[in-house]
């Protein structure tokens, strides 16, 4: 099948159409690309084709550095120019915006504070596969879940831990039957501190060549951490951790501020472009001293810590109980006293206890936000709400919501936190007239 793509939209793909009128999806085609392509996957409303021929390149195609790109499904755009790549993230950001009828400029082009668009992850998980007798470390392809591809190194991650990826594989191949039980090694790093968690993530209790892998990544100084998290499947529900070796978390420094990093934490993955994505908020929110502010889904605590020093209050909710533990401790360690945790679901805290706030921060989960909530904050006295996405999808249907309560987004400055991959960060600033303290 030969089509023309015609435009980039969320997810990765270029879109075209099939001489039926059908419309067709392409991983890792560029606008103006002419292709033959085979379905790889069909739904009434669409047809997903991987590329076998380019016929005519795009003037926007260029070499993608990795040599696993065109199979491994982690990258999207790294055969893009990345300057290019931000004005089209930006023109489907304001798509996404228009079918809500949304009709609000963003302030500026995506922008990224990464001096270097590559080895800006600082966590990474890799599956351990074994292929013909050998154990290789896998990214899942261009065709799902189900397809992996082998990579001995990857261009998001930071030398210092692409160096340990060799040494691993060394010693799982000295074992038999090493990818029985390991499924994922995780690697997560303070790029901004120089430390280093390596997490080996079993299904069952069983990890293959512990002693080994152990002495080897004590080779590494900035290895400060080392994991073995049992898995009783793959849905991940249920983890144990042990510590292996070294110290119980890494951490990472954003600003002045410091945060620990333990097993089961979440941590933006671009320590280079966080102070960006904070920088924003911090606008948006225009704190002064004598605020409340309201940090909704806080994780660890980090953007409540990050405006600490301009509001007289912080409360924070997170439904993850190791979250939150973490975050009593980052608010320690930074000597910042006024702020509160509460444990348990946004939407049924909200509903059960009465909150008074001159600023709302969310920073929801993919999923974004449910109506329940919608309705709850808007029953809030706020002067201010601060939306932090990872999805625009969700925060265009949610910002539609909002507006049915009279409470309008003003301001939406999207950041690319994920350079040459499709994701899309973004911050909105919502407010409402009439409000009074």
């Amino acid at each position: 099948m030969k089509i023309t793509i015609d435009k980039l939209i969320y997810g990765g793909f270029g879109l075209g159409k099939a001489a039926d009128g059908k419309i067709v999806f392409v991983p890792k085609s560029v606008p103006g690309d002419t292709v033959e392509v085979v379905p790889i996957a069909e739904k009434k409303s669409h047809t997903t084709a991987k590329i076998t021929k380019i016929i005519d390149s795009s003037p926007h195609r260029t070499n993608p550095p990795c040599p696993f790109f065109d199979l491994c499904g982690s990258c999207d755009h790294q055969n893009i120019p990345y300057e290019h790549q931000l004005t089209l993230k930006n023109d489907i950001f304001r798509e996404i915006l228009l079918r809500q009828k949304i009709h609000l400029t963003p302030e500026n082009i995506i922008s990224t504070a990464a001096a270097d668009s590559f080895q800006y992850r600082n966590s990474l998980r890799l599956f351990a596969t074994k292929i013909n007798g050998q154990v290789y470390f896998t990214r899942h392809t261009i065709e799902g879940y189900n397809s992996f591809v082998p990579i001995n190194h990857c261009l998001l991650m930071t030398d210092y831990n692409n160096q340990l990826l060799a040494p691993i594989l060394h010693v799982l191949n000295n074992h038999q039957n090493s990818t029985i039980t390991l499924w994922q090694v995780r690697i997560r790093e303070g790029i901004f501190t120089g430390e280093s968690m390596v997490d080996f993530i079993t299904i069952g209790s069983h990890l293959p060549e512990k002693d080994g892998l152990i002495k080897t990544l004590q080779q590494f100084p900035h290895v400060k951490s080392i994991y073995h998290t049992i898995a009783t499947s793959k849905n991940l529900n249920h983890l144990s951790h042990k510590l292996l070796f070294g110290a119980p978390c890494i951490h990472e420094k954003v600003g002045k501020y410091i945060f620990r990093i333990s097993p089961e934490s979440f941590f933006q993955p671009n320590s280079r472009n966080i102070q960006t994505l904070y920088n924003v908020i911090n606008n948006y929110a225009a704190p002064n001293q004598n605020d409340t502010l309201l940090d909704l889904y806080c994780g660890t605590g980090t953007i409540g810590i990050y405006l600490s020093n301009k509001v007289g209050k912080i409360i924070g909710i997170e439904n993850s109980a190791s979250a939150i533990k973490d975050a009593h401790y980052n608010a320690a360690i930074n000597n910042i006293s006024h702020a509160s945790y509460h444990c348990g679901d946004v939407e049924r805290i909200l509903a059960s206890k009465s909150f008074s706030a001159d600023i709302v921060i969310i920073d929801p989960p993919r999923a974004g936000l449910t109506n329940k909530t919608i309705l709850a904050l808007s029953k809030i006295n706020f002067q201010r709400i601060v939306y932090a996405s990872c999805n625009p999808t969700t925060f265009a249907r949610d910002v539609a919501k909002f507006r049915e309560q009279n409470i309008h987004l003003t301001k939406v400055q999207p950041i690319d936190m994920f350079p040459h991959t499709h994701h899309i960060e973004c911050v909105g600033l919502l407010e409402r007239e009439g409000r009074t303290k």
